[in-house]
């Protein structure tokens, strides 16, 4: 059975590299033949092109491993089925279990890859990714840095602001702070608002605090204001620079809404994109188990052609049913943990049921 194990095991990841490689050059050739007029217009050097393909290979890896998985384990077992190996192996009395134990146990190790992948490597990427693409692209001005889950932008020579919580769809941003110092770094003025909204050209508060103070660090003044808050920041930047759930690893949007949480803001949206970082790299185990049933029945008498299409066609249906669950999460018609496992559940399920039935 070692024989057969490491034999089967051995076919499959040639076949996996083989189809990820594939998909790797389909999916760059198709991003940045996207971004390609952005390259020309701001005259793009080699190098800085040749950083963002390598800073996208974490993120390719992640988010095509599942279809991948799908479509090696297609070929893998429709081939040994079309050469009649697993009909020898059938007269020999062998299992089913040895045969798809080599499989899952690759696709177990590269589900785990992909977990610690979308723990540190994506976050990474995406965030490095962007701030390229930002500074040394597009030649932005550099104006964001994260601090314990907050953002902080320095808005003018000596004066530093920086924000809990920012919600692009109400145009608001939440717990606001504002420092201005002297051009000896010593604090002058603080400005605190729970809340100010975006009204087209300023930003405007209707609870603010501002605390004046001396060069000595002695407060002179508090007063309470309404109306215009002196933030030079439009809201179009700051949406810009937000950090994304995408950016931040398991740990660091635990974090974040932890302390949303302790502030009283809502937190589902958060939560599902938390409870499907564990998630998605399920998948791709799920995808192995209903890659079998597939591979064993119908693709005896197909080609190649056969597996592509399947993999495309289970892909899409597993992909849009996701998304739509992760939706409804997020629009808060499911409960998080719900919206991001559901469809894992689901599946596995229906991939158990298909196997169990299987005439091998």
């Amino acid at each position: 059975m070692k024989i057969l194990s490491r034999y089967i095991g051995r076919e499959f990841i040639k076949i996996f590299l083989l189809c990820f490689s594939a998909v790797v050059i389909i999916y760059l050739l198709a991003h940045f033949l996207g971004k390609l007029d952005e390259f020309i217009e701001y005259k793009a050097d080699p190098s800085l092109i040749a950083t963002l393909i390598l800073l996208k290979l974490p993120v390719i890896f992640y988010e095509v491993l599942p279809m991948v998985v799908l479509l090696a384990t297609l070929f893998t077992l429709g081939f040994l089925s079309r050469n009649n190996e697993i009909t020898a192996l059938r007269s020999c009395g062998t299992g089913l279990t040895p045969l798809i134990l080599p499989v899952f146990s690759v696709v177990l190790m590269l589900a785990l890859l992909s977990l610690m992948d979308g723990e540190w490597l994506v976050p990474y990427a995406n965030q490095r990714s962007n701030y390229l693409d930002d500074v040394a692209l597009k030649k932005r001005a550099p104006i964001l840095a994260l601090r314990k889950n907050r953002i902080w932008f320095h808005t003018g020579e000596n004066t530093y602001c920086n924000i809990l919580k920012v919600d692009p769809e109400k145009q608001v941003l939440n717990n606001i702070t504002l420092y201005v110092f002297n051009k000896d770094f010593d604090l002058i003025t603080r400005m605190d608002a729970y809340k100010v909204s975006w009204d087209g050209r300023r930003w405007i508060t209707s609870d603010g605090t501002e605390w004046r103070f001396t060069g000595s660090g002695t407060m002179e003044q508090e007063r309470h204001f309404q109306g215009p808050f002196p933030l030079i920041v439009s809201l179009e930047d700051i949406i810009h620079v937000e950090r994304l759930p995408t950016e931040m690893g398991y740990a660091e949007l635990r974090d974040y809404i932890r302390v949303l949480k302790r502030n009283g803001y809502p937190t589902a949206l958060y939560e599902v994109d938390l409870y499907a970082k564990t998630a998605y790299p399920v998948i791709s185990l799920i995808m192995a188990l209903l890659g079998v049933p597939f591979a064993l029945q119908v693709n005896r008498g197909g080609g190649a052609g056969i597996s592509i299409g399947l993999s495309l066609g289970i892909g899409f249906i597993y992909w849009m049913v996701f998304s739509v669950g992760l939706s409804f999460g997020h629009a808060g018609f499911l409960p998080p943990v719900l919206a991001a496992w559901m469809v894992n559940v689901l599946f596995v399920v229906g991939g158990v049921y298909w196997t169990s039935r299987l005439r091998y």
